[in-house]
């Protein structure tokens, strides 16, 4: 018998608009028959601001990682988690026949499967990697690439 949550503003008397969010839970007797509501207003105008905030950020960080160089996010488990639209530009590859791939399935190279894999030394400790791999792009030639690998944070322990 909870209502939903609703969410609206009112403007303030100083002109700036608040939001506020608005829940309540309707008390039934025996008989089904209701007999009170109980209920709860907060003013959650900074929350709404800061989601606002977060989802401006975002967009400028996609922005970049998609207009840059290529890209991709490889997680602790070796699945590949983003993947720029640059690096599938270059590589002829879809986004979604990479993202929750393991990367050494879909991303394969002479260092995968040995000491010298980029996601296996971050995870040992290595706070940088620089190193040149050749590869093949869309069209069928290879070129070498220079790729720096440092670890992100959220998937650090």
């Amino acid at each position: 018998n909870i209502e939903p949550i609703i969410e609206y503003r009112w403007m303030h008397r100083d002109g700036e608009y608040r939001w506020f969010s608005d829940s309540r839970v309707v008390i039934f007797d025996d008989d089904k028959t209701p007999i009170s509501v109980i209920g709860a207003v907060r003013d959650v105008t900074e929350s709404k601001h800061g989601e606002e905030k977060l989802k401006r950020a975002y967009a400028e960080l996609d922005q970049i990682f998609n207009s840059t160089s290529p890209m991709n996010l490889i997680g602790i488990d070796f699945n590949v988690l983003r993947v720029s639209d640059k690096y599938c530009d270059v590589f002829g590859k879809k986004k979604d026949s990479l993202i929750g791939k393991k990367c050494y399935e879909v991303l394969s190279g002479s260092y995968c499967h040995t000491d010298k894999c980029p996601l296996s030394q971050i995870l040992e400790g290595k706070e940088r990697l620089k190193f040149e791999s050749k590869r093949k792009i869309a069209d069928g030639r290879e070129r070498v690439f220079e790729t720096t690998v440092t670890p992100h944070s959220p998937y650090r322990d």
